[in-house]
């Protein structure tokens, strides 16, 4: 219970920090995902496994003006996006439309055992692009190919 109430603080942080959005869908729901239909606070489309790992789609104004690998550096460098989570590795990524951009994993160590925290940054115009997942590890571990597949479609 105490993790579901720091993830939750953690989305509203996220919220907060990112802005807000128009509430539409960017990316597939896979199969095994429910999407929600009030996605919360500054996000523009969320979904939740059955044992609870979320995805989430947000935006927030490219400014000041970067590209990607700008803004890959920004979240590798100079802060987790969560309180305790610990950067651990990033990679290219490209959407099926072939928009480029990164995804970056992150981890946390809680009382109740392991998290991870999945984030793929796509630059676009005037908005940075960021698609998250998260959940315990062993769950996130679980779905990460369908988490990436659905990344890939993303379409902002």
């Amino acid at each position: 219970m105490i993790r579901m109430h720091v993830m939750l603080t953690a989305a509203v942080a996220l919220a907060l920090l990112f802005g807000t959005g128009c509430k539409s869908k960017h990316i597939k729901t896979p199969s095994d995902f429910a999407q929600m239909e009030d996605p919360g606070y500054a996000f523009e489309y969320r979904a939740i496994s059955s044992n609870e790992v979320v995805i989430g789609v947000q935006r927030k104004p490219n400014e000041p003006k970067g590209d990607a690998d700008f803004w890959m550096n920004v979240w590798k460098d100079k802060y987790p996006p969560i309180k305790d989570y610990a950067y651990v590795a990033d990679e290219k990524i490209s959407t099926s439309a072939g928009l480029s951009g990164f995804l970056l994993e992150y981890t946390s160590e809680e009382e109740d055992g392991k998290y991870t925290l999945m984030v793929a940054l796509f630059v676009k115009k005037k908005y940075i692009w960021i698609l998250t997942a998260g959940g315990r590890e062993d769950r996130v571990a679980e779905h990460r190919d369908t988490i990436i597949a659905a990344f890939k479609t993303f379409k902002p």
